[in-house]
């Protein structure tokens, strides 16, 4: 339902707040009082266009803003949730628009920024808005058909019908993907084949390029290495000139302190930390001299070295940056490789599947066609009984079906059916799609014997009738206001009228207004208490003079609209 409509600086409205009922809300009015403003307002909340005229005058930005309880409409959650909207606990959904002078207009839905085209996906199943430029929901072809599911009980096995198509669609799909072109499939095995071999052939060690960088920077300083281990080495034993090396040095301290620790034995832990120093002297001394032993100049290696550093340098360029990319790689081409050597078996596996679903599918939409097709004859006849008693006696309606075909190409995921609902106004007139109704008020009441029929399966929060009362006298009008209160039951109604019949049997009444001050031309709207309801619906009846017959007349059709059911 809408809770709160919230308007500011639109057209004449300079600052407005309607808290609608759950049931039949009537809004009535002196003609151009600014009815039609509200009405634009919810068209705005439902997609339509925003243009910079509606703004009001002296203003720069107008906001509409409303708050809509969806809590109870679980076919306008569900479709919420699979766009991505969420609803807080209580099924609240705020939707604002805010139109700017500057031509910054933005929308949002729950406080998130969407696009107008969102917007109008979001709001299809919100409010159905019946008048003689706009019906939205009946109008599609979608929608009938889904008001029948609805009305014959048929939404199960519409949902089993639907799973058993977007299963068939996506093993087709996975059938196109493996199959694919038989010639570019083998080349494209014949490459992974190829890379896997390149791979492979390389023999790569995880470590490695460290390990061939290290050593091919010691091959580019062989010379450097060697002198610096003779030079080392010669320090270490004394060179040619007969000077003392280290180990003589060190020997002979060694020595010294031995005989020194036999006057005083605490200078034993200097005497040892010395001997060990000569001991890792001596450690020290072997590895340079096997490290300069092993050490050779050797150009084949370095050509070795170098070549693979640069071949592997390739490899992380064609299979990712770095060697632990290379191995996952080759894992999997691996794979691919072995799931294209059973693609055979797969395409054959895939090919007995999809015959399986495509009987699966065709099946449950032959029973969901003929289930329509019988409960279709019987919404026909409700609705033109229903048109009967609107006083709309040489109208006629009907839903026709085309023929069931077995082209694969015509199945979707709501059946094999296409159908349209078909209104013939007057006797001896074809019938025309549903859509195609030229007159407001006519519409609206086709609607009106729709809603009545479907009741609370339509899958609607809101629906909003105008002119519905065109062309009609009172006695129909009673009729009309008796119906859309029946309506009411399980659906929000919100009505635009002129007939005080109608208007007598709402919830809740609004009255709009218009008044000049200080120059300034504004409407307003506001909710009639008992009293000022009377004086109202005695305005409608009489004219401006109210007088106290017309007064007595208003209330005697409130008193009877109470009383019926």
């Amino acid at each position: 339902m809408l809770q709160t409509l919230r308007i500011r600086n639109f057209v004449l409205i300079e600052k407005l707040e309607l808290d609608f009922d759950r049931g039949f809300n009537v809004i009535t009015g002196e003609t151009g009082a600014g009815k039609s403003i509200i009405l634009d307002a919810i068209a705005l909340i439902l997609g339509g266009r925003a243009e910079a005229s509606l703004i009001r005058a002296g203003a720069d930005e107008a906001v509409v803003e409303a708050l809509f309880d969806v809590a109870a409409n679980p076919a306008v959650r569900d479709k919420l949730t699979a766009k991505g909207v969420t609803t807080d606990e209580g099924g609240e959904l705020l939707v604002r628009r805010n139109i700017s002078r500057g031509g910054k207009n933005r929308i949002f839905i729950n406080d998130e920024l969407v696009t107008l085209a969102q917007l109008g996906e979001l709001a299809e199943n919100l409010v159905d808005l019946c008048s003689q430029h706009e019906h939205q929901s009946l109008a599609r072809a979608a929608y009938q058909l889904d008001m029948l599911d609805r009305y014959a009980g048929l939404i199960a096995l519409k949902k089993t019908v639907r799973e058993y198509f977007f299963a068939l669609r996506s093993l087709q799909a996975e059938l196109t993907q493996v199959s694919g072109d038989d010639g570019s499939e083998a080349r494209l095995a014949d490459f992974i084949q190829f890379q896997i071999q390149e791979i492979d052939a390389f023999a790569l060690r995880l470590g490695e390029e460290e390990e061939l960088a290290r050593e091919r920077k010691v091959l580019l300083s062989v010379t450097h290495l060697m002198e610096a281990c003779a030079g080392a080495n010669a320090l270490l034993d004394g060179g040619d000139d007969d000077s003392e090396g280290a180990r003589t040095l060190l020997q002979k301290a060694v020595r010294r302190m031995e005989k020194a620790c036999e006057t005083d034995a605490t200078l034993a832990p200097a005497r040892e930390a010395l001997g060990r120093a000569l001991a890792e002297l001596d450690e020290a001394s072997s590895q340079i001299g096997g490290y300069a032993q092993r050490l050779q100049a050797d150009p084949r290696r370095f050509d070795v070295v170098e070549e693979r550093l640069s071949k592997l340098v390739g490899l992380k360029k064609k299979y990712g940056g770095s060697e632990a990319s290379i191995m996952e790689t080759r894992n999997r081409l691996g794979t691919e490789l072995e799931q294209w050597a059973s693609r055979g078996v797969r395409i054959e596996r895939l090919e007995k599947s999809i015959a399986e679903a495509r009987g699966a599918y065709y099946k449950a939409a032959k029973e969901l066609s003929k289930k329509r097709r019988t409960v279709a004859k019987t919404l026909a006849s409700s609705i033109q009984a229903e048109l009967d008693e609107l006083r709309m006696g040489g109208a006629r309606f009907e839903t026709r079906f085309e023929a069931v075909s077995e082209d694969e190409a015509t199945w979707g995921p709501e059946g094999i059916d296409a159908m349209e609902l078909r209104f013939a106004p007057n006797v001896g007139e074809g019938f025309s799609p549903l859509g195609k109704i030229a007159s407001g008020g006519e519409l609206s009441r086709v609607m009106l014997a729709i809603r009545r029929v479907v009741a609370d399966r339509g899958g609607i929060c809101v629906y909003l009738f105008d002119e519905i009362d065109a062309g009609i006298g009172g006695q129909t009008a009673s009729v009309v206001g008796r119906k859309i209160q029946s309506v009411s039951k399980h659906n929000q109604v919100i009505c635009i009228t002129h007939l005080p019949q109608i208007s007598a049997f709402a919830d809740a009444h609004f009255s709009v207004s218009k008044k000049v001050e200080s120059g300034r031309t504004s409407s307003s709207i506001r909710r009639l208490e008992e009293g000022k309801r009377v004086e109202e619906i005695a305005r409608m009846l009489g004219g401006m003079d109210v007088t106290t017959k017309s007064r007595d007349h208003a209330k005697e059709l409130l008193s009877r609209a109470q009383l019926v059911e």
